[in-house]
């Protein structure tokens, strides 16, 4: 008995699926319209449904930032030798610093690299007070400094601005 009124559900549920999947076949002729043109009108329309929600992630990189490069310069001036603590220096000696504010979202060893012409035959740079930031994301403070000692600026006048290198800021993983 059971199993009779089961199959007599499926034979219901079947005729019911058919006939809604022939319903679709329906069309309104209304080629008697007022403007006289032929148009298929169905009596239904596509409804999208929801199927399957993906998930997306994102694998982030390691990322550093220093604010304003394109718009930073040091310019040394004159000092009294005894002011550079890094070694005996001799006559001229020279000296500038700039602060510099980076982010990052991983821990940053900081370092400078230099390209120094001629004129300069010893020098020095460097980060005062720490060359790390850690990787909260946020702007942190570092003062990066240039020394110059033995400067032959027989040349120049005084209030000359005169190109004597670069210097790069690096960055690594601490």
């Amino acid at each position: 008995m059971v199993k009779r009124t089961l199959i007599a559900i499926a034979v219901i549920a079947l005729v019911a699926a058919t006939v809604q999947a022939a319903s679709p076949n329906i069309k309104i002729d209304t080629s008697n319209s007022s403007d006289n043109k032929k148009t298929d009108l169905w009596p239904w329309q596509y409804v999208a449904l929801d199927l399957c929600e993906i998930p997306v992630y994102m694998e982030v990189g390691m990322y550093v930032q220093l604010k304003d490069c394109h718009k930073r310069e040091i310019k040394l001036k004159q000092v009294d030798c005894g002011d550079l603590g890094h070694t005996n220096k001799k006559w001229p000696c020279y000296k500038d610093c700039d602060q510099v504010e980076l982010r990052a979202n991983f821990d940053v060893k900081v370092g400078v690299s230099k390209s120094i012409n001629g004129m300069i035959k010893s020098s020095w740079a460097g980060f005062e007070g720490g060359d790390t930031i850690t990787g909260s994301g946020s702007w942190q403070k570092l003062t990066v400094c240039v020394e110059a000692a033995e400067v032959e600026i027989w040349e120049s006048a005084p209030g000359d601005k005169v190109d004597v290198g670069s210097i790069t800021i690096t960055v690594k993983p601490q």
